[in-house]
C-alpha cells in the first residue's frame, strides 16, 4: 500500500478514536473527521463511503491479525490457554478501538463476524468434524463467552480465569467428541 494511503488512514483511524470518546460514531460527520484528521473530506470518500465502513475495515484487519497469531483456530479446543492469551493480547493492543465498539452497542456484531470466521475456520481445519446442531450452540456459547470483551476487565486474577475456562472448554470439548462418537458408531450400526 502507498505511504500516502497508509498516513491517511492511519490519521483517520487516530482521528476516529479520538472523536468516538468524545461522542457516539453516529453522531460524528465525516466532515468533522475529516477535518480533525487533516486531509480533505473528498480523500475520505475516495477510501470509504461512510464511518462504517472505516469501522468495518478496522475490525476487518482486527480479526485477520487474531486469526494470524492463532494459527490453527483448533487451539481453542487443543490449546485453549494459548487461544485466551492471543485474545487477551488482541483486545490490549486494541483497546481504544474496542472501547468505541463496547459505547457503541456494536461489540455483538463484531462477535458474530468473529465467530463465524472462526467457525469456518475450523470446519475447514477439521473435515472430519460433523459440525451438527449438537455442536454449534455450544461452539458459539463458549466463543460468545471468551469474546466478550469485559472478561478480560472485570476479573483481575487472569491465570485463575483462564484455568478455570481451560477446565470448562476441556469438558465442553471431551462431551462434543463423546457425542460424535456416538454418532459415528450410530451410523456404522444403521
Amino acid at each position: 500500500m502507498d505511504l500516502r494511503i497508509r498516513k491517511t488512514k492511519k490519521q483517520l483511524r487516530e482521528s476516529l478514536v479520538t472523536l468516538a470518546g468524545e461522542k457516539q460514531l453516529n453522531r460524528i460527520a465525516v466532515t468533522e473527521l475529516s477535518r480533525h484528521a487533516g486531509i480533505n473530506k473528498a480523500t475520505f470518500y475516495l477510501h470509504y463511503s461512510n464511518i462504517y465502513d472505516l469501522v468495518h475495515e478496522i475490525e476487518d484487519e482486527m480479526i485477520d491479525e487474531f486469526v494470524r497469531k492463532l494459527g490453527k483456530v483448533d487451539s481453542f479446543f487443543r490449546n485453549f490457554p494459548l487461544f485466551l492469551d492471543v485474545m487477551k493480547e488482541t483486545y490490549y493492543e486494541n483497546r481504544p478501538f474496542m472501547f468505541i465498539l463496547y459505547s457503541n452497542n456494536m461489540t455483538l456484531e463484531l462477535q458474530d463476524r468473529i465467530i463465524s470466521v472462526l467457525i469456518e475456520k475450523i470446519k475447514e481445519e477439521n473435515p472430519h468434524i460433523d459440525f451438527n446442531e449438537d455442536l454449534r450452540p455450544i461452539l458459539m456459547l463458549c466463543l460468545r463467552g471468551v469474546l466478550d470483551i469485559r472478561l478480560y476487565d472485570e476479573f483481575r486474577d487472569y491465570e485463575r480465569l483462564k484455568k478455570n475456562l481451560t477446565q470448562f472448554i476441556e469438558f465442553q470439548a471431551e462431551y462434543y467428541r463423546a457425542v460424535t462418537r456416538r454418532s459415528a458408531e450410530y451410523m456404522e450400526i444403521s
